[in-house]
Formats: C-alpha cells, structure tokens, sequence
C-alpha cells in the first residue's frame, strides 16, 4: 500500500508547466496543424494571451490521458493572460471524450468567448478554479 501512495505522489510532482511564448497565436493553420498531445496530467501557463480564430484543436489527448483515471490540462496565469476564442473560431476539444479528461482554468487565468465563438466538447469535464475566469465579450 505505502509503495502504491508514494507513486501517486511522485506522480502528482511530476506535473509541468509549459510557458507558451510570447506574442503566440494559436489559430493560423500552421499553429493548429500539430497540437499539444498531452499523455497525462499537463499544467499551461500562459504568459501571453492565445487566440483561436480558425477551427483549432489546439491540445489533444492521447489514448492513455484519463484512460482509467482523472488528467487534467490546467491553463493558469498570473498576469490574467486568456485563451481568447474570436467570433470565427471554434476549439476543438473532442478528444477529451470522457468526464476523467478535465480542462481546468486555475489561478489567474480567464477563457474569453467573443459572441459566435464555439467550443466543442464531448463529455469532457470544464472546470473554473481560484480566481479563473470565463468571460463572454461581446464585440
């Protein structure tokens, strides 16, 4: 039993962040043609906003991620910096197909949805903690 408890904390020490570089945009289709493949719980801090403005899938899940247990990717900030969804673009979250694939939104983080944006999940879990937000602009 300690042995399978000191895994699961190793496990857990074992998540990373990935800065995603200044002045990105995520939506062209050369910066949506190769996602993020995340294989296990993967935390994003975003140190500039990232915009979708085409059909992106931006992140994917592989067949282990939440395969039998909960993985989540996490985007946090602490400058307040977003995933921005312009009214042209849609996210693409279908690979996270079951409720243990959870998108999380943690500390200063925000998802900004312009009016027409889309997002389309399919069952996956979407979850706003600390001081994340979701804000529907309207422009």
């Amino acid at each position: 039993m300690k042995k399978h408890l000191y895994k699961k904390i190793l496990f857990l020490v074992a998540t990373f962040c990935t800065n995603i570089a200044a002045n990105t945009v995520l939506g062209s289709t050369l910066s949506c043609a190769i996602p993020l493949v995340v294989n296990t719980t993967t935390c994003i801090n975003l140190d500039t906003d990232v915009s979708i403005n085409v059909l992106c899938e931006l992140i994917q899940a592989s067949a282990s991620f939440g395969n039998g247990q909960v993985d989540r990717v996490i985007f946090t900030s602490t400058n307040a910096n977003a995933v921005r969804i312009t009214s042209s673009g849609t996210w693409n979250l279908t690979t996270f197909n079951n409720s243990n694939k959870v998108i999380e939104f943690a500390g200063n983080a925000r998802l900004i949805l312009q009016k027409g944006a889309q997002i389309n999940f399919n069952s996956t879990t979407l979850n706003i903690t600390e001081n994340a937000k979701i804000i529907n602009e309207n422009v």
